[in-house]
């Protein structure tokens, strides 16, 4: 290899590792200045001493817990796995009383499944006909698993929780829909996309940390449709 070449090829590195650099930093900065806005926020409309947050050394990864309408909520950052990188993803979370499953994918995508969840998109067979789930008109364009089909009619035939579920739903780039909310295990998750075209957007909660309180109330909106535990006496 010539010597000219090498040099391009160093001159290549060097500038690809330089631009590394400054979009690390800045996104380093910007988490930062996004966490601390957002305490700042929650403050004003939660108990400040049930808010506890953390931001990791590289300024990535970060989890704010906190306490809105005595519901415990967390907003953080966490680290996927895809095939050979990581990926940074951003979720509001809260827990229900319940092991309660309800999930979304689109129907050209994978039809995995565990053995205790019901695929109701599915139920147009007559011998299932028992199962019926009144699905929102908005949502029959996705697979929809559960565990509990009676929950799951209550949640569908509440029009402010098709409202929610329906502002949440969005069309990739494909045209394909898929959805921003699912609820696992009893873990109600909304995740945040990096694009200004999705809805939750992050890039606009950062813009905008207000925001939050939006997601909060609809995601206690749903929490409220299940049955929340008795206190003891």
């Amino acid at each position: 290899m010539s010597p000219y070449i090498i040099l391009i090829l160093l001159a290549a590195a060097m500038f690809a590792a330089i631009i590394y650099l400054v979009v690390h930093s800045h996104q380093i900065k910007s988490n930062e200045g996004f966490v601390k806005k957002m305490v700042a926020f929650l403050q004003g409309i939660c108990d400040a001493q049930l808010i506890k947050w953390t931001i990791a050394e590289d300024g990535h990864l970060f989890s704010i817990r906190f306490t809105f309408e005595a519901q415990e909520f967390i907003l953080g950052a966490i680290e996927e796995k895809s095939f050979d990188k990581h990926i940074e993803k951003v979720y509001l979370k809260t827990m229900i009383p319940i092991p309660f499953i309800l999930s979304f994918s689109e129907l050209e995508g994978s039809m995995m499944t565990r053995l205790d969840m019901t695929i109701i998109s599915q139920v147009d067979d007559p011998s299932l006909q028992k199962t019926a789930v009144n699905i929102p008109k908005g949502l029959k364009d996705l697979h929809i698993f559960t565990n509990d089909i009676a929950q799951t009619n209550k949640l569908f035939n509440d029009a402010k929780i098709t409202r929610i579920l329906l502002k949440f739903r969005n069309v990739n780039h494909r045209g394909h829909p898929f959805m921003a909310l699912k609820i696992i295990d009893g873990i109600v998750s909304l995740e945040f996309y990096p694009s200004y075209e999705f809805v939750p957007s992050l890039p606009s909660l950062k813009n905008n940390v207000s925001l939050i309180e939006d997601y909060l109330v609809d995601l206690m909106d749903i929490v409220k449709k299940f049955p929340q535990p008795k206190l003891s006496s």
